[in-house]
């Protein structure tokens, strides 16, 4: 059975209220909730509000199950704008509207069956695509560790002078000014 919720006039505009809408919808109400509450969001208070309410209402004109419900259908339209001046210079003033929302929501009440916890799917092994991966794959698997490979040598001394290099150029300009 679904359960009907109307509420006008929110002091949000409704092209933000849409984007708090987004998240909501399709979930079950105590997911809803739960996710407005942490919304950093102006509009994620309302819509909680508004959803509060919706929740209320089928629980005490249709005695429905909190936990059995779900968002079925979530719509933001426009309401009135409240329509106002901001002075100027040179005595004029520029015209600005405040905008409201209207929600609609629509709440349903899921059949116990479907909340079932689904499993998760079986883990599936990944096979690595080169020789050296299968060796390291099979060895991991059976619980053997092998010694660590040494790295070839690298030519440090290239490394080490252009260090040295460097130091002896900041050393040499430490007394001057860049100034002059």
């Amino acid at each position: 059975m679904d359960y009907k919720a109307n509420i006008k006039y929110l002091k949000v505009g409704p092209r933000k209220m849409r984007e708090v809408a987004n998240v909501v919808r399709g979930k079950m109400v105590d997911e809803a909730l739960s996710d407005l509450d942490y919304l950093k969001k102006r509009a994620a208070k309302y819509l909680a509000k508004s959803l509060r309410s919706a929740i209320a209402g089928a629980k005490n004109d249709h005695s429905a199950k909190e936990k059995l419900l779900k968002v079925k259908f979530l719509e933001v339209n426009e309401g009135p704008d409240f329509k106002r001046w901001r002075p100027v210079s040179r005595g004029m003033s520029h015209p600005y509207a405040k905008k409201t929302s209207h929600v609609r929501i629509v709440l349903t009440e899921v059949k116990s069956s479907k909340l079932t916890e689904v499993k998760p799917a079986p883990k599936k092994e990944v096979k690595p695509a080169n020789p050296v991966e299968k060796k390291v794959a099979k060895s991991v698997q059976k619980g053997a560790t092998k010694p660590v490979k040494k790295a070839k040598n690298i030519n440090i001394g290239k490394v080490a002078s252009s260090e040295a290099k460097l130091s002896s150029a900041i050393k040499s300009t430490k007394g001057r000014s860049s100034r002059g």
